[in-house]
C-alpha cells in the first residue's frame, strides 16, 4: 500500500541510503521518494508462493520486493491489493514498460484466485488471465493458480 507521504526530489544514491538506514521501506520512481507500506497478512503468503513456484536457476533469478536495484527484469510480479490495484495495472505498469529487458508483467489479485500477465509480443502486448482451477505460464512454468492460492 503506497502512503501519502512523499519526500522532496532525491537522486538514486540518496534513496539507497535512505533504505539502508531506515525502518520505513520506500520507492524511488525518477527521484521522489514515496513512503510504502509493508506486506499484509493476506499479501505474504501469495508472495511466498510465487516465490516458491518460480524456479531458481541461472536464466530465472527470483528476487523479493525488499531487494534493491534489481536492474533488467524480465519478469515484474505484483500482489494486488485494494490500495495498489489502481496503481498497479496502471502508472507501475507504464513505468516498467519502458524497461527494454520486461518480457512479463504479472499480477496477483489478493481477494480472488485470479492471476493476470501482461506479455510482450514484439512491441505490443497481450494479457492473459487465469482462474480457480487453471494453469498460467510464467517465464516459461506452468504454475497452477490455486498452487499460488492455496
Amino acid at each position: 500500500m503506497t502512503t501519502a507521504t512523499k519526500l522532496p526530489y532525491a537522486p538514486l544514491d540518496e534513496y539507497l541510503i535512505l533504505e539502508a538506514n531506515g525502518d520505513v521501506k520506500h520507492e524511488w520512481i525518477d527521484g521522489l521518494i514515496v513512503a510504502m507500506s509493508r506486506g499484509t497478512p493476506e499479501h505474504g503468503p501469495l508472495t511466498a508462493s510465487i516465490v516458491r513456484a518460480l524456479p531458481q536457476t541461472e536464466e530465472c533469478r527470483v528476487y523479493s520486493s525488499d531487494t534493491l536495484l534489481v536492474t533488467n527484469p524480465g519478469v515484474v510480479v505484483e500482489v494486488l491489493s485494494r490500495s495498489t490495484e489502481g496503481r498497479d495495472r496502471n502508472e507501475r505498469f507504464l513505468l516498467f514498460q519502458q524497461l527494454d529487458s520486461l518480457e512479463e508483467y504479472v499480477l496477483i489479485s489478493q481477494d480472488e484466485r485470479r492471476i493476470e500477465i501482461r506479455r510482450r509480443t514484439g512491441h505490443e502486448w497481450t494479457s492473459e488471465i487465469r482462474g480457480a482451477g487453471e494453469a498460467i505460464r510464467i517465464h516459461g512454468h506452468h504454475i497452477a493458480v490455486d498452487a499460488i492460492h492455496a
